[in-house]
């Protein structure tokens, strides 16, 4: 398969801390493709998936997307990118609140390229119905359980359906019932682009094609 992204040396240390938080980080992430890592609290997943994510920088060796060095494009470039092409389920959520369920479901459609608006509420009503988020579509999303947030943004970005998906922690507040399900659309993504996903949950390794574990900064194949 071909390569999507690529990590070479990847380090990344804040001005605050005099050890990186990441150290020589090296992998090929290809198109078509599972990963999982997995790590404790402070071993620098979150780190590493705002790197990959394109929402921070390394402070030193060299990233590519697609073969091209990240390093070399603009901001406009990087920011077309994030949202054409990179997407991101945050353990957070990053819901807009002033908005309801299916408008945060459907608003980066309406920025990035689609078929039209009628297509766009169309699927967005597909995956509120997959994610059992029927009965919702008017609500505030500041009106809803944990779980309910969680289920909004993965059919926010599964909208998308971008070229590669990060997701942090993604069935950290749902039901095992829910769970299930999002494992289930997670296994079938390889059909439309490269997933990654960042977790505790050890059950990842089971439906992904490669694991690897980060300690300490420092990535290593895992099982």
């Amino acid at each position: 398969m071909s390569i999507l992204m690529h990590c070479e040396n990847i380090c990344k240390t804040y001005a605050d801390n005099t050890q990186p938080t990441l150290f020589n980080i090296n992998l090929t992430i290809r198109e078509n493709t599972l990963y999982f890592i997995k790590g404790p609290s402070g071993s620098g997943k979150s780190t590493l998936l705002n790197i990959l994510s394109l929402i921070d920088t390394c402070s030193s060796g060299i990233l590519k997307f697609n073969n091209l060095d990240i390093s070399s494009i603009s901001t406009r470039a990087k920011n077309q990118l994030l949202l054409n092409n990179i997407g991101m389920i945050f353990q957070k959520y990053n819901l807009l609140s002033q908005l309801n369920v299916i408008e945060n479901i459907m608003i980066s459609n309406l920025y990035a390229d689609f078929s039209g608006k009628n297509y766009v509420k169309h699927k967005a009503k597909q995956l509120i119905q997959l994610l059992h988020l029927e009965g919702l579509e008017e609500r505030k999303v500041n009106q809803l359980s944990g779980g309910q947030q969680q289920r909004v943004a993965i059919a926010r970005v599964l909208m998308q359906e971008p070229e590669l998906l990060l997701a942090d922690e993604p069935t950290a507040n749902v039901d095992k019932e829910t769970e299930a399900i999002i494992m289930d659309i997670f296994m079938q993504y390889r059909e439309k682009g490269t997933l990654i996903i960042v977790s505790h949950n050890d059950s990842y390794a089971d439906i992904v094609d490669e694991s690897y574990e980060l300690n300490e900064g420092r990535l290593s194949v895992y099982g």
